[in-house]
């Protein structure tokens, strides 16, 4: 953990991350991140998503928390989704991060 000066404030977000770190638990345990699995080319698990903003055959985009999650490909389908979690089948051809 990085030393500070006693009158510096470390901004919340930071002080969890570092919290995180020290800990070694996985980020997305503690904050709301997506946890992406990616099963060879095609299978994909996205936990914690905010819902679908694009779906079909060839591209499906899902928000999460301050990004968007675009998977591209072929014969793409959501075979599950709740809540928490969605998992797209197809040929994956790519995942991107989009901010």
């Amino acid at each position: 953990m990085e030393k500070r000066d006693k009158g510096q404030k470390v901004p919340w977000r930071e002080q969890v991350r570092q919290a995180v770190a020290e800990m070694d638990v996985p980020a997305y345990a503690l904050l709301d991140v997506p946890r992406i699995e990616l099963t060879g080319s095609g299978q994909l698990l996205i936990e914690r998503h905010h819902g679908v903003l694009e779906y079909s055959e060839e591209c499906i985009r899902v928000a999460a928390r301050d990004m968007t999650i675009r998977v591209t490909g072929m014969e793409l389908q959501l075979r599950t989704m709740t809540q928490t979690e969605i998992a797209v089948t197809g040929l994956i051809a790519s995942v991107e991060l989009q901010r």
